[in-house]
């Protein structure tokens, strides 16, 4: 259906969906995972650890899937809108549900 422009209705369920939900439940567990991490291990002054060092550039690279992922979140929903389905309503409850 995608390869002709049609986009599958919303709803829960499987699939590409889920699968991209989990990914995305997985990339904001490690940034607060390594958030973590750096807020108890990274000094205020001073040398600083390793663990600190890897968790933040752990931080940053996952931070940027984030961002991919919540632009391409809010993409596909403008998307499913375009293309007449009433996503954008049912989950901002505009008007009649």
């Amino acid at each position: 259906g995608l390869l002709r422009g049609q986009v599958p209705e919303s709803g829960p369920r499987g699939g590409l969906a889920g699968a991209i939900h989990g990914l995305g439940l997985l990339a904001a567990t490690g940034m607060a995972v390594t958030g973590t991490v750096l807020f108890v291990k990274f000094p205020e002054a001073g040398a600083v650890p390793a663990t600190a060092r890897t968790a933040a550039e752990v931080h940053s690279a996952v931070a940027n899937l984030v961002w991919a992922y919540w632009f391409g979140h809010v993409g596909m929903a403008v998307l499913h809108h375009l293309t007449g389905h009433d996503t954008l309503r049912r989950m901002f409850r505009l008007g009649r549900v």
